[in-house]
């Protein structure tokens, strides 16, 4: 961590600050796909000898600590394929995780339709919006 806290001391406290991440910070995409042992796309993999989940950031409370003072406003992220958005307070921070859809062609996950798109965000005096989803696939329906 001591490099974001190298990098968050260039920024004033005020500044929001957003991240990028291959993999979501949090996502409840976890509780809808099912739980898989092939080694290569393993729900869980071993760091440090711990076993730790592979599809999320696994060290994110140590993140949110280190984010501790500034305003961390988001967390971008994808990996899942799904668009999904949570939001939840950090030391007193208001902090929205955002999964991005992937860009492949929308699927169905069981009873689940993900859709096929992107987001995007307005930024306006230090502000950020909620984003606007552009689905790129037609509506799926399912019988």
């Amino acid at each position: 961590m001591e490099w974001l806290k190298r990098d968050l001391g260039h920024f004033a406290a005020s500044m929001p600050i957003v991240t990028f991440n291959h993999i979501p910070m949090i996502s409840s995409w976890t509780t809808l796909i099912p739980y898989d042992e092939d080694p290569l796309v393993a729900t869980l993999a071993k760091v440090n000898g711990k076993k730790q989940y592979r599809h999320t950031v696994s060290n994110v409370l140590d993140v949110l600590a280190t984010m501790r003072g500034h305003r961390y406003v988001l967390a971008l992220g994808s990996h899942m394929h799904a668009p999904e958005h949570v939001s939840f307070v950090s030391y007193g921070v208001p902090v929205r995780s955002d999964v991005s859809a992937a860009i492949v062609g929308g699927q169905d996950v069981g009873p689940v339709i993900i859709p096929s798109g992107f987001t995007v965000y307005t930024v306006r005096d230090e502000n950020m919006d909620a984003g606007q989803f552009v689905r790129l696939d037609p509506p799926s329906v399912k019988p």
